[in-house]
């Protein structure tokens, strides 16, 4: 690890254990860049003391800090509002990652969320809308995975009718999401514990099959497992974790969450899967990846040419795919393509104009970003494999 993976595992391991935070930021700079793109700001600023910090790193911190309390305060009144709504409209939801996780960290605010994600039964989405539509919640986008809409106040909900992405066989098990999915209180359920972790697990495994996942993502597996190891089924959670050949990436996480974190668990026994090479290769990658792959130095299309190349096909069939989205893509931003299936080409124009005019700037870099070497490709590939995936 470099010198500023380890002193940011030292002010996580601070936030978290309650340990002083006595350490030397080297680079403050490159310090605040990686808890930035990581999302750690918020659990990071209440152990820094001001006498002790680089001036500028505690004034950018300090104001992230009530960035994230503000937020928070928002979105939690949403998720409030937003479960009243839908409660008397009798629709049975759930909410996913942010919202449930922020209730594991010390305080919600710690754990940042971009928006606010919601699960539904497939045949609600369009009750769902009009519901929406009626108290001033506009549909700002579609798409075959969810749609977006935003509150009057700016808060961002992502409602997926499903939670499967078709981009390993092996992952079948997410269909059945409602299967695990217990009811607490009326309409509004939570998910077993033991497929929460499975379905923490397949969402990182979709964010590196398509971008990149960074320090946080992983941070919420770990204190999940530590916040309600003793309520979880470790049996269940084994066959589930075979089942969807997971096992590996857990036990990576594992070994993460020790020795990265400091975690230790009684049900879960920890064993250093990773030799020390492959885990400083790991932890390289969290870091530059940055939450969801938004990191600056990271290269999306290298997760995307990666996992094509796993399956045998070529970097130009990913170019193709992604100037000419599959027909069920389409249909999911545009749903009138179901009537008018003769169409289907128009809705790559439409989206090629509205990527032109909305983001020029990101297109001219995922081009750029293609320029990825074989040897690049293979690597990556070998280091996939290393973690399970």
């Amino acid at each position: 690890m470099n010198q500023t993976q380890i002193d940011v595992q030292k002010a996580i391991q601070s936030a978290l254990h309650h340990i002083p935070f006595d350490h030397q930021i080297h680079d403050p700079k490159a310090f605040y860049v990686m808890v930035m793109e990581n999302g750690l700001s918020g659990l990071i600023f209440p152990i820094c003391k001001e006498e002790e910090t680089h001036p500028e790193l505690y004034r950018r911190l300090k104001r992230n800090h009530f960035d994230y309390i503000a937020r928070d305060v928002k979105q939690l009144k949403a998720i409030s509002d937003i479960t009243t709504i839908l409660q008397k409209e009798g629709i049975d939801h759930l909410f996913l990652k942010g919202s449930v996780l922020k209730h594991i960290y010390p305080e919600t605010y710690m754990r940042a969320m971009g928006d606010i994600d919601i699960l539904i039964k497939e045949h609600e989405l369009s009750h769902v809308h009009e519901v929406f539509k009626e108290k001033n919640i506009t549909c700002t986008s579609r798409s075959a995975q969810h749609d977006v809409f935003e509150l009057p106040n700016g808060i961002v909900i992502e409602v997926h009718p499903t939670l499967y992405r078709n981009f390993n066989e092996d992952y079948q098990l997410i269909k059945d999401v409602w299967q695990y999915a217990k009811e607490y209180k009326p309409h509004l359920y939570h998910l077993d514990h033991a497929f929460e972790i499975i379905y923490l697990l397949y969402h990182l495994a979709k964010h590196i099959a398509v971008a990149g996942i960074g320090l946080r993502s992983v941070l919420d597996i770990s204190l999940y497992l530590k916040t309600y190891e003793e309520k979880i089924d470790f049996d269940e959670l084994n066959h589930m974790l075979d089942n969807m050949k997971l096992r590996q990436f857990f036990d990576v996480i594992i070994d993460v969450s020790h020795r990265y974190f400091g975690f230790s668990y009684q049900h879960v026994d920890h064993k250093e899967v990773l030799s020390d090479k492959n885990f400083d290769m790991l932890i390289d990658y969290l870091t530059t990846s940055g939450i969801h792959g938004i990191g600056r130095d990271n290269n999306i299309m290298m997760a995307r040419a990666t996992t094509y190349a796993k399956k045998d096909q070529s970097k130009m069939k990913l170019i193709c795919d992604i100037i000419f989205p599959k027909f069920e893509t389409m249909v999911g931003i545009y749903p009138w393509l179901k009537r008018w299936i003769i169409l289907y080409p128009l809705t790559w124009i439409f989206r090629w104009i509205h990527i032109v005019i909305s983001r020029p700037g990101v297109s001219i870099k995922k081009l750029k970003q293609m320029r990825i070497s074989h040897e690049k490709i293979e690597e990556q590939k070998e280091f996939m494999s290393s973690i399970g995936l």
